[in-house]
């Protein structure tokens, strides 16, 4: 077993603030391995006003999560058991880490008034200490925090747009990325700001959002006029608002169960193990195991409901049949089918009866109808590619890039994705962060030696899908890189190719993206699988992490907040283990999509996520 470093992952303070219900917050964006307690110290409010204004369970924060902090709060209206109330005193006990100054900027006094109220501070600062923090003698005013100099945005209520004062260092693609607005519709606006932003410079931010994303004609959805102008999915904190009616959840899973009775059944023997990986009914039965675990944890917490398990394979004519009884109309939420034919029968029935409805798995949701009830889970190829090209421009803009491809169709395809998002995201700063595009087809490993710059990190981004050619290609690349500092991307699919040697991925610093990743060292994935243990006897496999996180959220969601959950759908609280879900709204088809993905990189022959 590997001994685990205790790492300090630094906060820093956001500059974002936004202003709900007449109150400021500022906008955190949990990074890997922050806590509560990290992020609390870091903008010094106490971990009880953290967890009221974001509805946060048991303390349980994920990566991704963006966070409300007020700008400012009243102490008295903290529900803190450290403090307590005696005549007109306000105590305060002393925490494990605590210094004299945390304390001081917590209550808004100094230091002096601190010791003076508290003479035993001569002796020093102790935990479990209780302190005098406030009497009549100290202006009320110190219960409130001081008021930030400048407020970044000012509402304009006669026109579709609000001010933003811009700051230090923010630039166009920073600014259309903070309230989810491209950056032309921000220049559509501002025509000035085309030859540049400086600070302090008023900018009017569209309320509305006009998209222009290129589809093939003869793909391309009918839809009604909403299909250019969508609601922008604002960070609405919800205030919870317990169901108390009892849910009715359709499962729609491909179960086979007319294969069952084929099933070798005995247990204990090798060909009940060998088959249990052959045979269909196994494939998604993990799914249903890790709803059930969802599901066990939603009753704890008093949710009412009844699953009904459909078993619908790719056999479009049972989904047919399904919608043609009246079971299915009497669903709250729908989780499936899990194939693309019979998925578009029943979200077409779902849109008809206005039941909300989950993609799990279906990738390419081209052909889906246009539902503000839909949410695809799994980000389609152009959103995978679209959020490789922002992970480069936030992660590494200080680096040389290289795109290398052999001029194949499908590499084609890919750098005209990766073009189009280029132009979009980077912007006007495309004069600093650039790209060199190499046909290694034509100029071999000449051409990425000749476009590396020395003294910069140099990230080859290979677009190949051969793994006779990706393995061939790592082997030279590694050859270079005792002399170059190199990093090498590639493809999810590679993951998959049987003939790559992990030491030349290992020695190229080998990053790739994925649409999911399990943490398996996470205190939450350790609890899950020993529960799947437990309960099933067998090793959870990805579609029972899927199926948790997926049951866990949607119900979850349902149950705390009701049908109109996707007001706030990016600000409920949830701890994934498979994949984090975090959603926009598609322009064309106004169905909610899920934009998340992850990083991963090899680290001293360990994957891990990348920072």
């Amino acid at each position: 077993m590997l001994a685990q470093e205790n790492t300090v992952i630094r906060v820093f303070v956001s500059d974002k603030i936004e202003t709900i219900n007449n109150k400021e917050f500022y906008l955190h964006k949990v990074e890997k391995g922050q806590t509560l307690y990290s992020i609390a110290v870091a903008y010094d409010r106490p971990i009880q006003v953290i967890v009221q204004e974001n509805n946060i369970v048991n303390n349980l924060i994920s990566t991704g999560q963006i966070l409300r902090i007020p700008v400012e709060y009243a102490v008295n209206e903290v529900a803190d058991t450290s403090k307590i109330n005696r005549n007109d005193k306000i105590w305060h006990e002393v925490k494990k880490g605590e210094t004299l100054f945390g304390i001081s900027k917590k209550y808004n006094i100094s230091i002096q008034e601190l010791e003076k109220l508290n003479p035993e501070l001569k002796n020093g600062l102790k935990a479990g200490q209780k302190l005098v923090v406030s009497t009549n003698a100290i202006d009320s005013k110190r219960k409130t925090l001081i008021e930030p100099e400048n407020i970044t945005t000012q509402a304009d209520t006669s026109n579709n747009f609000f001010i933003h004062i811009v700051k230090n260092k923010e630039t166009l693609f920073s600014i259309s990325n903070l309230y989810v607005v491209p950056v032309k519709d921000i220049i559509a606006l501002n025509p000035e700001a085309e030859k540049g932003i400086k600070p302090k410079m008023n900018l009017k931010i569209p309320t509305t959002v006009n998209f222009a994303f290129e589809i093939k004609a003869d793909t391309a959805p009918k839809v009604t006029h909403r299909d250019t102008v969508i609601q922008v999915i604002r960070n609405v904190n919800c205030p919870p608002n317990p169901s108390k009616k009892v849910l009715q959840v359709g499962l729609l899973i491909p179960l086979y169960l007319e294969e069952v009775a084929d099933i070798n059944t005995d247990f204990s023997s090798h060909a009940y193990q060998v088959s249990r990986k052959a045979v269909r009914p196994f494939t998604y039965i993990g799914f249903y195991q890790g709803l059930m675990l969802a599901l066990d944890s939603l009753k704890l917490k008093g949710v009412s409901l009844n699953l009904h398990v459909f078993d619908i394979t790719e056999d479009i004519q049972k989904a047919r049949n399904l919608i043609g009884k009246p079971d299915l109309k009497k669903m709250d939420l729908i989780i499936g089918p899990f194939f693309k034919e019979p998925f578009n029968v029943v979200a077409n029935f779902a849109k008809d009866n206005k039941i909300k409805i989950v993609n799990p798995v279906i990738s390419d949701n081209s052909s889906f109808p246009a539902y503000q009830g839909l949410f695809n889970t799994s980000p389609n190829a152009e959103i995978q590619i679209e959020q490789l090209v922002y992970y480069l421009y936030k992660k590494h803009n200080d680096k040389n890039i290289l795109i290398v491809n052999n001029n194949s169709a499908n590499e084609q395809n890919i750098l005209g994705i990766i073009k189009k998002y280029w132009n979009s995201i980077v912007g006007n700063d495309t004069n600093f962060f650039k790209y060199t595009e190499v046909l290694y087809n034509r100029d071999g490993l000449t051409g990425i030696i000749n476009n590396l710059k020395g003294g910069k990190t140099n990230i080859v981004l290979c677009l190949s899908n051969n793994e006779a050619f990706v393995s061939n290609f790592i082997r030279k690349l590694s050859e270079i890189q005792e002399e170059e500092k190199l990093m090498l991307f590639g493809l999810p699919s590679w993951q998959k190719f049987n003939n790559i040697e992990l030491a030349y991925l290992d020695k190229l610093k080998y990053h790739y993206f994925t649409t999911n990743y399990i943490n398996y060292r996470n205190a939450n994935t350790i609890d899950f699988i020993e529960k799947f243990r437990l309960k099933y006897e067998i090793e959870p496999d990805n579609y029972a992490f899927l199926g948790y996180d997926i049951g866990l959220f949607f119900i979850n969601s349902l149950y705390d907040y009701g049908p109109n959950f996707t007001e706030c759908i990016n600000n409920i609280p949830a701890g994934f283990l498979f994949s984090p879900l975090q959603f926009r709204v598609n322009p064309f088809q106004g169905s909610y999509d899920n934009i998340t993905i992850n990083f991963l990189r090899y680290n001293n022959f360990i994957l891990e996520e990348a920072p």
